[in-house]
């Protein structure tokens, strides 16, 4: 999964007014930027707005594929097979884009070769359907997911939680944002940031990989059977957590416990 490229330009912010604003990201080949409060694909304005739902099957999707620039991601478990999503729709002309799913992941196309974009996703997932998660910065909430055997998330700067979810493998990727987990268990948590913290709250895991440049480890509550700890700067964390095997390579942070790690 690539991550969306992330780009702050301050020569192009300081021709813009004050209140104004410019967030542009390289997303799957087009320009989007914010400007006041309004979304723009290739420099087009795209003012229309409304949402369009999609029906989810876990038999004919066993992988699920998402991506928005900046919106918000806010997906729920859901017990049995189905599921739906709602869909941001953002585009040039009213009424245009047709939404359609394409090997799992869901593609919008114009019509009326208008610009368009799908700029943010809520809705519930069935129990058993991997996600793919691609976001720039755009915060990614889930909850109460069940028995996805794969959670692969990559942001730039929009934090990502997780909270009472049970999965296989987690794979969290990110590039200044936060990463908080409560109440989350699984097989593999591995986990890539800037300088974002990782924080885990009430978790269980039977290994765990974090990697960080200038961030923090938090664990909480939590138990841990194999972690391995690689950070330029940042702390370990252990607060009524038990790590049975640990490594840790840290720059000029430390290892802090309050019951000890072995």
């Amino acid at each position: 999964m690539g991550r969306l490229a992330l780009f702050l330009t301050a020569a192009v912010t300081l021709l813009l007014p004050a209140c104004s604003q410019m967030v542009a990201h390289g997303f799957d080949g087009m320009s989007i930027s914010e400007r006041g409060g309004q979304l723009y694909v290739d420099d087009v304005l795209v003012e229309h707005h409304r949402e369009v739902e999609v029906a989810l099957d876990a038999a004919q999707i066993g992988e699920l594929s998402l991506s928005v620039p900046t919106g918000l991601i806010n997906l729920e478990g859901a017990p049995g097979q189905q599921g739906h999503l709602i869909l941001d729709v953002y585009t040039e002309i009213e009424g245009d884009g047709e939404v359609f799913m394409a090997g799992g992941k869901v593609k919008l196309r114009s019509t009326l070769r208008g610009k368009l974009i799908i700029n943010g996703v809520r809705g519930s997932i069935p129990a058993g359907m991997s996600l793919d998660i691609d976001t720039g910065t755009g915060q990614v909430l889930l909850t109460a997911l069940q028995d996805a055997e794969t959670v692969e998330v990559d942001t730039g700067t929009g934090p990502v939680r997780l909270l009472n979810c049970k999965v296989g493998n987690l794979d969290v990727d990110s590039g200044t944002a936060d990463i908080r987990l409560e109440g989350v268990h699984g097989a593999l948590f591995d986990v890539d940031t800037g300088t974002g913290d990782v924080v885990l709250q009430d978790c269980h895991f039977d290994q765990l990989r974090g990697d960080t440049g200038t961030g923090d480890f938090l664990l909480t509550l939590s138990q841990i059977d194999s972690g391995r700890f690689n950070s330029g700067t940042g702390d370990v964390r252990l607060v009524d957590t038990i790590i049975t095997h640990i490594r840790a390579s840290l720059g000029t942070g430390d290892v802090i416990s309050d019951m000890g790690s072995r």
